[in-house]
């Protein structure tokens, strides 16, 4: 029994032995194939580096040698030749120059005479409006002077109620022919008490304009701020019409009182019509931008009351705000190249 105990045991051991052996010698032959797979990738990129160092060496002796090249061949041409080639190239130096010095020249005088042409034409549209504001000043003081307009607008403002019917339908035919003398200038002409309704218009769209309240509108409130000056609007859709126009408002005062409001609806299509006719070049046009930026006359309608995008403008737009005076619009000339 003890005999056979002893040979399992030797038996054990020779087993553990063999296999022992067996498992060093399997990772020893994995770890000389990993050494040969890293061996062999370092090669290739030792190779690899060598062969890119080997191909720029190639190319530098390529351009050296054609540099040499070129030299060789100008030295073995006659001196008569080479002279030549001399007085070429110091003949084409200072007559490169010259052009260069000519064509900045020549850019810079027509850049300054279009400049100088395209501010006469941003000019010419400035007078225009001017003359156009204060064309409607003109009307303002003839109608809010007269003496039947004073005293509705004073009964109005005492009694709260309109019962002076004469004065009414006098003020009625003086708003009438202010409208029909502008020539289509002006949509309409309408008069407000202080609270901003509307008492009497002067177009054929009574039944729209009689019955709207403008304390609500832009310019209504800026009157709060500029009591006597007269007031430009931003571009509003007419809701007698459907078409652009612009609002410009004066008040009327008494020695002591607001007394009410006048407003000239202009119709922007008549209004912006003179501009149609600057031609900036051939493919040029021009666009009025008001102080916030919002474009109020564009050949593209549907960019009517848009905020402008060009950042360069809205720069300018900024810088002239800072100056204290008064400025109705900007003026600004596209050009297309």
């Amino acid at each position: 029994m003890e005999k056979s105990d002893r040979g399992k045991q030797y038996y054990d051991k020779l087993l553990e032995k063999n296999f022992t052996k067996f498992f060093i010698k399997k990772i020893y032959n994995s770890s000389k194939k990993s050494f040969k797979k890293l061996t062999k990738i370092k090669i290739i990129k030792l190779k690899k580096t060598k062969d890119n160092k080997n191909k720029n060496n190639k190319e530098k002796k390529k351009r050296k040698r054609i540099s040499i090249g070129l030299f060789n061949n100008v030295r073995k041409l006659s001196l008569k030749q080479q002279l030549m080639i001399v007085f070429i190239l110091i003949s084409i130096v200072p007559v490169t120059l010259l052009g260069f010095v000519t064509y900045n020249k020549v850019y810079s005088q027509v850049s300054k005479v279009q400049k100088n042409m395209l501010s006469a034409h941003a000019l010419g549209v400035k007078n225009n409006i001017d003359t156009t504001i204060s064309s409607a000043e003109n009307v303002f003081k003839s109608l809010s002077a007269q003496t039947d307009m004073l005293v509705l607008l004073e009964d109005i403002h005492n009694d709260n109620k309109l019962d002076n019917i004469i004065s009414l339908n006098k003020v009625l035919l003086s708003l009438k022919n202010a409208v029909n003398s502008s020539d289509g200038l002006y949509e309409t002409i309408f008069i407000t008490n202080v609270k901003g309704n509307v008492i009497g218009d002067g177009s054929r769209y009574k039944e729209v304009y009689e019955n709207i309240n403008i304390s609500n509108t832009d310019y209504y409130k800026k009157l709060k701020v500029d009591e006597k000056g007269v007031v430009i609007g931003k571009p509003i859709i007419s809701k007698a019409t459907g078409r652009y126009v612009i609002p410009v408002a004066k008040p009327i005062d008494s020695l002591s009182d607001r007394l009410g409001i006048m407003v000239i609806m202009f119709d922007l299509e008549e209004f912006t019509k003179p501009f149609k006719e600057v031609k900036i070049g051939k493919t040029g046009y021009i666009y009025i931008v008001n102080e916030k930026g919002t474009i109020v006359y564009h050949k593209e309608k549907d960019k009517l009351l848009t905020k402008i995008e060009n950042s360069l403008i809205n720069n300018a737009i900024i810088e002239i705000k800072k100056v204290k005076r008064i400025y109705r619009a900007l003026v600004f000339i596209h050009m297309i190249a």
